[in-house]
């Protein structure tokens, strides 16, 4: 119980790297995979055509963990936005709405997670729009959401859609959290940017973070998944080894191994 593993993932509608007809099958694998605690999904559509409680089921039913899903568009064909699954119990669920005009919905999920610690784990998980404009209002209502808690333990992960390493609004996530490593995820084929990020607070609770490229997470999404280790008590063994090729460009936070 003393180590968490936590993911973003954008699972891209379920068409995989290519597009193509749905297939949410192949996520699921990556997320069994994966063996995660804790993983935040963007991109996510639930068809109305189909009875939709039962996707959720057969979600819930595939990984063992528990769904929480944050709509951010209902239309006639289907649902669309973020979804949580938690393998730990749930205390408390927020939405919050992100939305800014004329663009295309946004949101956020919050979960207040039990996981063996002094405190409960504060999990948030979003997918931030594709303009300056509109992300630049988005991490600022974050950053209200972030100081309105009285949780010390956070962890922030998802799509944060910043395309470029400098000047980025994301920098009042690292001033909040302190700096996290980045890895690029997009496009899963040939990863060249940083646009899934995971933060942890306070610092040294963060001891692995990876990029996990399997081929199946290769072929699920255009997007690869960001796996962080997190620890849950203070302790001086090291942690485990992660699997996945070693990338000693990421080093790692209070200890640990830096890994792809």
């Amino acid at each position: 119980m003393n180590l968490l593993r936590a993911v973003t993932y954008n699972v891209h509608g379920w068409r995989g790297r290519g597009g193509g007809e749905p297939d949410v099958t192949r996520a699921v694998e990556v997320v069994r995979e994966l063996h995660a605690d804790v993983v935040g999904m963007q991109e996510v559509s639930l068809p109305r055509k189909v009875d939709v409680p039962s996707l959720e089921a057969y979600l819930a039913a595939a990984t063992g963990m528990q769904v929480i899903f944050g709509p951010t568009l209902v239309c006639e064909e289907a649902s669309y936005g973020n979804l949580l699954l938690v393998r730990r119990p749930l205390l408390e669920v927020r939405r919050h709405e992100l939305s800014q005009t004329a663009c295309e919905p946004r949101g956020a999920i919050e979960a207040l997670l039990e996981v063996g610690a002094d405190e409960p784990l504060r999990v948030i998980t979003t997918h931030l729009g594709l303009s300056a404009r509109e992300r630049n209002s988005q991490i600022e209502r974050l950053m209200e959401i972030l100081n309105s808690g009285s949780v010390g333990f956070v962890v922030l992960l998802g799509d944060f859609n910043v395309w470029l390493p400098w000047r980025t609004p994301t920098s009042a996530f690292d001033r909040w959290f302190g700096r996290s490593p980045r890895a690029p995820t997009f496009p899963a084929a040939f990863p060249i940017m940083c646009l899934d990020r995971i933060w942890v607070r306070p610092g040294w609770r963060l001891g692995a973070l990876r990029v996990h490229r399997t081929p199946q997470a290769r072929s699920a999404s255009d997007h690869l998944p960001m796996e962080a280790v997190v620890r849950c008590h203070k302790e001086s063994r090291p942690l485990p080894v992660v699997s996945g090729q070693q990338d000693r460009r990421l080093g790692l936070t209070a200890g640990g191994r830096g890994r792809e």
